[in-house]
Formats: structure tokens, sequence, C-alpha cells
């Protein structure tokens, strides 16, 4: 009998970070069901990954669905692998940095069991830097008083809008998910899970969805200047935003939404991580094509992005104390 569900980590080159999230997750009581599977799909890793998860199952018991890759495949391509290793009925993406919430998995099967046919689930997470402690209370990703369930795939995405990037918030019908055709020509967007998940909804509509208001996941939000934001998000995200999610047939005024709120919201701390990053800088020429060539007409990009790319360092700085003062937190600082 397949197993409910799928907890699917794609990793590389990050076995300390990996045993950490591992130990975390073997204080789930829930992972040793047999209804849960564990897969781990390792990028060609040099480091001593393999080491570390046959010392966690030698550890707890738990068989771990472990595949090494012959060669590295990037992020896109390692999350394609583990995706299609996985055998679960519901396939539980996770990065290999960020940890599941108290009673995550108990919750995730409660969904299932009350919704039949559930298709998606955003597994809303906090977010933290440093070490990460479950007792402390995290600011959320998506703040919405109720837990919203649905059968419109626009309310979702309009919802979740930029952190429909965030894999560790992907809990999702497996067979829906594998089903999308050609997945493999998204590899390379650094966005391939989205384009994957858009996908997803849009091409069944009417099936149940669900965000969660209730924290089930914990996102590690530091910036280690390896990822391509302004690649990813710029370009990526906001092309498939603006140009591929209507043919997709999803509605317009609701990815217009997302457009804005990522102009608005999203954009801005990433573009300031990158300029106070571990050698503080200005944005390159490429980025800059990149970060306004799907935004250069809004009215709102000019006000909300081009300040802060122009800002000199210093007032780089004095712009992140005002903000804390004002809000009290940061989501990226």
């Amino acid at each position: 009998m397949a197993p409910l569900i799928s907890i699917a980590i794609p990793t590389y080159n990050r076995a300390t970070v990996l045993a950490d999230t591992l130990s975390a997750l073997a204080t789930h009581p829930e992972l040793m069901a047999d209804e849960v599977e564990l897969v781990i799909s390792d990028n060609a890793s040099t480091d001593t990954t393999a080491e570390v998860v046959r010392d966690f199952a030698a550890r707890t018991g738990k068989a771990v669905r472990y595949s090494r890759n012959d060669r590295n495949l990037g992020i896109d391509g390692n999350i394609h692998a583990v995706s299609h290793l996985a055998t679960g009925r519901y396939l539980l993406l996770m990065s290999d940095d960020d940890f599941l919430r108290p009673g995550a998995l108990t919750r995730l099967s409660e969904l299932v069991r009350q919704h039949p046919d559930l298709l998606f689930c955003f597994a809303n997470g906090g977010s933290f830097s440093g070490r990460y402690d479950p007792s402390v209370a995290l600011p959320s990703l998506i703040q919405i008083p109720d837990t919203m369930v649905t059968r419109d795939p626009d309310a979702v995405l309009q919802t979740i809008w930029i952190w429909s990037t965030f894999i560790s918030a992907f809990f999702v019908d497996r067979q829906a998910w594998v089903a999308v055709p050609d997945q493999q020509r998204f590899i390379g967007s650094d966005i391939y899970l989205t384009h994957v998940l858009y996908r997803v909804l849009a091409g069944n509509r009417g099936r149940t969805c669900v965000v969660t208001s209730e924290q089930l996941s914990a996102a590690r939000m530091e910036y280690t200047g390896s990822f391509r934001i302004f690649h990813a998000f710029g370009n990526s995200f906001l092309g498939l935003v603006c140009d591929e999610a209507p043919r997709l047939g999803l509605d317009k005024a609701a990815m217009r939404a997302v457009k804005l709120a990522t102009i608005r919201k999203g954009l801005p701390p990433m573009i300031l991580m990158v300029r106070r990053g571990l050698k503080p800088r200005r944005l390159t020429w490429m980025e800059w094509r990149l970060l306004f060539r799907h935004t250069w007409w809004e009215p709102s990009a000019w006000a909300y992005l081009l300040p802060i790319c122009l800002l000199p360092q210093s007032g780089i700085e004095a712009l992140m104390r005002l903000k804390r003062l004002v809000v009290k937190r940061s989501l990226f600082a």
C-alpha cells in the first residue's frame, strides 16, 4: 500500500544543515508511521551527505528512500528528481534547511481526511534566521485570519502570491504533480516548482485547495548570495505571472494583483538582501535588466524599486533601521 505522504527533500553539499533538519523531523512521532515516506535526492554532493542519511536511518530505524544523482542537476532538476522518486499519495516538498512546525504532519493528514479531493495545500510558514527553535513564535509568511478552503485556483495564487516559490509550503497531490507534461522545460528557470504548481492548479479546477492560517513549516530567511534572485523573481516569476498564467486560463486580474504585490512587497526586501549581502554592493547591469524586464512601465516599480536600487549604502542602512522601528520585524533581514 502506497504511503499517504512523501516528505521529499532535495539536497546538495549541506550535510550539516541536512543533519539538523533530519534530527528535527525525528522529533515528529508521525514520521515513524508507515503512511509517511521520507525521500532524499542528493545532487551529487561531495561532502558527507550520504553518511548523514545513513546515520539518521540507523539511529531512528526510519527507512529512507535515498538516491544520489550521477551529476549535479541544479536545484530545479533535483526538485524534479525527488518529486518523481516519491511514491506517496501526497508530496510534501521540503528544503534541506527548513523545518516542520510541531503537529504539521497530523494537520496535513487531517486535511486529507476532511477533503478527500484535496489537490493542494499551502502549508503556511513562519520565518526565522539563525538557529531554529520550535518553541519560539514566528512571523507568518501569509497572514490570513482563518484557513482558506476553496475550489478557486486564482484565489489561492493571489493569496500566496510570491510565496508560490517557497518549496517547504508545498503539499500537493503527487499524481496531479507528475502528470504535468514536459516539466523538464522549466528546469533552469529557478522556479521550476512554481511553473508546475500553476499548471496543476489551472488544469484541475474544481478540486479543493487550502491555505492554512496556522504555521506548518518554518522558513530560513538568510541570503548567502548563491541564489539568482533577480533571474528567479524579476525574470522567471513575473514572466510566468504576466505572460504564461493568462494563457493557462488563470484570471488576469488575479495575476495583476500578484504582480503588484510582488513589486511593492516582495522585490524591495530582496534588493536589500543583495545590496546588504556578504559583500555590500550596487546592482550589476544584468540585475537591473532582469529586475525591470516585466516592471519598467509600472509606476509602482519606479516608486518602490528604483529608490532602493539607487540609494547609497549609508542610505540602505538608514532605511533598514527605519523599517525595523516601523514594522518591528523583517522577513528578509
